[in-house]
């Protein structure tokens, strides 16, 4: 699976390029304007909260116990946010492929 050649801004990957891709400016744009107060920051770090869940679930799956320090490591890592959205558009690739197939029967 290749990676997306999303560009790298300071710890943080930008999926900007990719399909439906934003930046957390533009995200807190669109929440403020829907009257969900959201800064810039604040939707930073609700995007690594989120990649800490995940690099926290994926070191759990394979049977690693990882210290905070380590799960952030790599929360922040700019090649795993890169990875995940990579199989998260996959897997919804697929899904999208199926519903498609279902719909034919």
């Amino acid at each position: 699976m290749s990676m997306h050649k999303g560009a790298h801004v300071g710890k943080y990957a930008t999926l900007k390029d990719t399909p439906d891709g934003t930046d957390f400016r533009t995200i807190a744009k669109i929440m403020s304007d829907e009257g969900q107060v959201m800064s810039f920051g604040s939707a930073r770090n609700v995007f690594l909260s989120g990649m800490e869940w995940c690099a926290d679930a994926i070191l759990l799956e394979i049977g690693e116990r990882a210290s905070h320090e380590r799960v952030t490591a790599m929360a922040r890592n700019p090649n795993f946010q890169s990875f995940v959205a990579e199989t998260m558009i996959a897997v919804c690739s697929e899904d999208d492929k199926d519903d498609r197939i279902g719909e034919k029967t």
